[in-house]
C-alpha cells in the first residue's frame, strides 16, 4: 500500500489509505479506515470511520466524527460532541478535551494508557480495555460522566455528577468543589469494593455515594459536604472537625471528630476519635465508640463502648455494652440497658437505664429518673428517683427520697441521703452517717456504723443493726435492734420491737418489745408487752398497761403500770418517780428507790400504806407506788434498796 503525504494545509478524501502527517503540517483528511501517522508537532484534522491514528508527543488531532482508534504520547486530542460517537486511546500522558455531549447523543471513550488526562462531560468513559488491569495515573475533569475503571487502576477525578463503577483494588481521588448541597442530593457515586479512595478539595465537599465494600477512603477536604456509604466493612478517615455521614451497610468503621453520622436500617458503625454524634431512624442498629463525648441518638439499638470511652444515648430501649473498665454513659431516653464494669453512668430527668455488671456509679441531677441493677457494689447518685435491683445485686444511693425496689432475695441495699425507700426483704441495707430509709419488705438486715441515722419498718422479722440513731415501725411490722442509745419509735398499735444493746428507747404502744441478755431499754408508750431472753436485762417503763416479762432483769418505772412476768428482779424508781402501779411483785425480788427520796428501807416501809389489797408506798401527793396484790405487812426490808 502507498503512503501518502498530504500537503500542509490540504483537504483530502481517503479511504484504507495509509496517511502520513509531517511534522509541523496542518492537515484535514475525510475517509474510512484509514492509517494515519502523525509526526511531532503537526496537526490533523479528521472526520471518518474505523480510522486508526499514531501520533508523536506534541501533535495535536482534532476529531470531527466518526469512530477513532488512536495511539500516541503527549497529544492534544479535541473531540467533538455527536459526531465522533467511539473513540480509543492508547499511549501514555496524552490530553483529550471531549467538548461536552449534546443533548441525546452518548458517546464512547476508551483510555487503556497511563497518565491520561480527559476532560469530558456526559460520556462513557472506560478506564481500561476487556482483561486489561492496572491502569495508573489517569485523570478524568468534568461532569455528568460515567465511568467504568479497570482493576488495580488509581484514577483522579475532576467534577460532579459522576459515576465510577470500579474493579477490586482501584485507587480513586475524587477532587470535588460544590457547595451547600442537601443530604439526599447526591453528587459523585463511586461503585466497587476493595477500593482505596481519596476525597481531596479545596472547597466544600459535594455529596458523594459510595456503593460498596471493604473500601478505605480518605477524605481530605474541608467537612461541609456528605458522604453516604453504602455497604459493609468499609473504614472512612475524616480528619477535618464536622464531617457529615450517611453510613447503611454492617461493620464500617470511621475516624472522625465533631462529626455527625446517619445510619441506615439495622446498620452497624464504629467510631474512632470524640465528639461526635450518631443519629439513626431505624430500630435495630448498633454502634461503637473509641472515643470521648460520643452522641447516640437511636432507638432498640445496641452500643458498644471500649475503654476510657464517653457516651450519651438519647432514645428507647437501647443496650449499651463495655469490657472494659473506665467507661463513662449517659442516657436520655427509657428502657435502655447498661452492660457496664468500673464505669460512670448518667441518666438525664425521666429517662431510665439497667445496668449489668459492678462497681459502677450511676448519676442523675434530675428528678423522677428510673435505674435498675443487676451486679453488685454499684453506686446510685440519685434524688427523688427510683432504683430497681436483681437478685443478688448491691447498689449504694447517694441522694434524697428515693424509692429503691426489688421482688428478689440477697439483694444490698446502701443509702448516703435522707427520705429514702427500700422495697426489700431477706436482704441487706446499709447506711451512711445522717442518712434516713424506710424500708418496705420482710426480714431485713439494716445495718449502719455511723450515728445520726433514721431507719424506718414497714414488714416483719427485720434487722436493725444501728447505734445512736431512730428507728420507726408502721403498723404490724417488727425490727430487732442490734447497738446502743437508738430510739425506736412507731405510731401504730401491734408493732413488734426486738433490743440488743443498751441504752435504746422504745416509742410504743399496745405492741410487743423483745430485750436480749444484757440489753436495756425504756419503754414510751402504753399497753406494751416487753420480754427479755436472758438475765442482766434493764427495762424502764413511761406508760400504762405495760406488761414486762423479765427475770433477774432490772425494771424502771416513770410515771408507769407494769404488769411483771417474772422473778429476780429490780425495780428502780428514779427520784420524784410519779404515780406507778406495778403487779406482778414477788417476795424474790428488790424496789429500789433513791435516796433524795427516802434515807432508809425502814423509811420506806414505815411510808407503806395498806390500800384495799394492795400496798401504796407514798412519798408525797404526785408520788407513789402501788403494788397491786400485794399486803403492806409481807414487805420486809429484803426487798428493799435505797441507792
Amino acid at each position: 500500500m502507498t503512503t501518502i503525504t498530504p500537503a500542509n494545509s490540504s483537504i483530502g478524501n481517503y479511504s484504507n489509505a495509509t496517511i502520513d502527517v509531517l511534522s509541523a503540517y496542518n492537515v484535514t483528511v475525510f475517509g474510512s479506515d484509514d492509517n494515519l501517522t502523525v509526526e511531532a508537532k503537526a496537526t490533523l484534522n479528521i472526520g471518518g470511520s474505523s480510522d486508526n491514528i499514531t501520533a508523536s508527543a506534541g501533535s495535536i488531532l482534532n476529531l470531527l466524527s466518526g469512530i477513532f482508534a488512536v495511539t500516541g504520547t503527549q497529544v492534544d486530542i479535541s473531540v467533538s460532541p455527536g459526531e465522533v460517537t467511539s473513540l480509543q486511546i492508547a499511549g501514555f500522558a496524552n490530553y483529550i478535551y471531549m467538548t461536552p455531549v449534546v443533548a441525546g447523543a452518548v458517546d464512547y471513550v476508551n483510555i487503556s494508557g497511563d497518565y491520561e488526562s480527559l476532560t469530558a462531560e456526559g460520556y462513557q468513559v472506560s478506564i481500561g480495555s476487556t482483561g486489561q488491569n492496572s491502569i495508573y495515573g489517569d485523570q478524568i475533569n468534568g461532569d455528568n460522566n460515567t465511568i467504568a475503571v479497570a482493576a488495580n487502576s488509581k484514577l483522579t477525578l475532576f467534577g460532579t455528577n459522576d459515576v465510577v463503577n470500579s474493579g477490586n483494588f482501584v485507587s480513586l481521588i475524587v477532587y470535588n468543589n460544590s457547595q451547600n448541597s442537601p443530604l439526599d442530593n447526591i453528587s459523585d457515586i463511586i461503585n466497587g469494593s476493595f477500593d482505596n479512595i481519596a476525597l481531596v478539595g479545596s472547597h466544600a465537599g459535594s455529596p458523594l455515594q459510595i456503593n460498596g465494600s471493604n473500601n478505605t477512603l480518605q477524605a481530605e477536604f474541608p467537612a461541609t459536604g456528605i458522604i453516604a456509604i453504602a455497604g459493609n466493612n468499609n473504614y472512612l478517615n475524616a480528619p477535618e472537625f464536622g464531617q457529615i455521614l450517611r453510613f447503611t451497610g454492617v461493620n464500617n468503621t470511621a475516624q472522625m471528630w465533631h462529626g455527625v453520622a446517619h445510619l441506615g436500617r439495622a446498620s452497624s458503625l464504629t467510631i474512632f476519635s470524640d465528639f461526635n454524634t450518631v443519629i439513626t431512624a431505624a430500630y435495630g442498629d448498633t454502634i461503637g465508640f473509641f472515643g470521648k463525648s460520643e452522641v447516640a441518638q437511636l432507638s432498640n439499638g445496641t452500643v458498644y463502648l471500649s475503654a476510657g470511652s464517653s457516651a450519651t444515648i438519647y432514645g428507647n430501649d437501647d443496650s449499651v455494652n463495655t469490657g472494659a473498665a473506665g467507661v463513662v454513659m449517659g442516657f436520655a431516653g427509657t428502657g435502655d440497658n447498661a452492660e457496664i464494669s468500673n464505669g460512670t453512668v448518667y441518666v438525664l430527668a425521666g429517662s431510665s437505664v439497667t445496668t449489668y455488671g459492678n462497681k459502677d456509679t450511676v448519676n442523675t441531677n434530675a428528678a423522677g429518673v428510673v435505674m435498675g441493677f443487676v451486679g453488685t457494689s454499684d453506686i446510685a447518685e440519685i434524688s427523688n428517683g427510683t432504683v430497681y435491683l436483681s437478685a443478688g445485686s448491691s447498689v449504694t444511693t447517694y441522694g434524697d427520697d428515693d424509692l429503691v425496689n426489688t421482688s428478689a432475695y440477697g439483694v444490698v441495699m446502701g443509702f448516703v441521703g435522707t427520705g429514702d425507700i427500700a422495697e426489700i426483704s431477706n436482704g441487706a441495707v446499709y447506711l451512711s452517717a445522717g442518712s434516713s430509709v424506710t424500708t418496705y419488705g420482710n426480714n431485713d438486715v439494716v445495718n449502719t456504723s455511723a450515728s445520726g441515722v433514721v431507719m424506718g419498718f414497714v414488714g416483719t422479722g427485720d434487722i436493725a443493726e444501728i447505734s445512736n440513731g431512730a428507728v420507726y415501725l408502721s403498723a404490724g411490722s417488727s425490727v430487732t435492734t442490734y447497738g446502743n442509745n437508738d430510739v425506736v419509735n412507731t405510731s401504730a398499735s401491734g408493732g413488734v420491737m426486738g433490743f440488743v444493746g443498751t441504752g435504746d428507747v422504745a416509742e410504743i404502744s399496745n405492741g410487743a418489745i423483745f430485750v436480749s441478755a444484757g440489753s436495756s431499754v425504756t419503754i414510751y408508750g402504753d399497753y406494751d408487752i416487753a420480754n427479755a431472753g436472758g438475765s442482766g436485762d434493764a427495762m424502764s417503763f413511761t406508760g400504762m398497761g405495760d406488761i414486762a416479762g423479765i427475770s433477774g432483769g432490772t425494771l424502771g418505772l416513770q410515771n408507769a403500770s407494769v404488769a411483771l412476768a417474772g422473778g429476780n428482779d429490780t425495780i428502780s424508781l428514779a427520784h420524784l418517780f410519779g404515780a406507778d402501779t406495778l403487779s406482778g411483785f414477788s417476795s424474790s425480788d428488790v424496789l429500789s428507790f433513791s435516796h433524795l427520796d427516802f434515807a432508809s428501807a425502814a423509811a420506806v416501809l414505815s411510808a407503806a400504806q395498806q390500800s384495799g389489797g394492795d400496798t401504796l408506798i407514798y412519798l408525797d401527793a404526785n408520788d407513789a407506788l402501788r403494788l397491786t396484790g400485794v399486803t403492806a405487812a409481807s414487805l420486809t426490808a429484803a426487798e428493799i434498796k435505797i441507792v
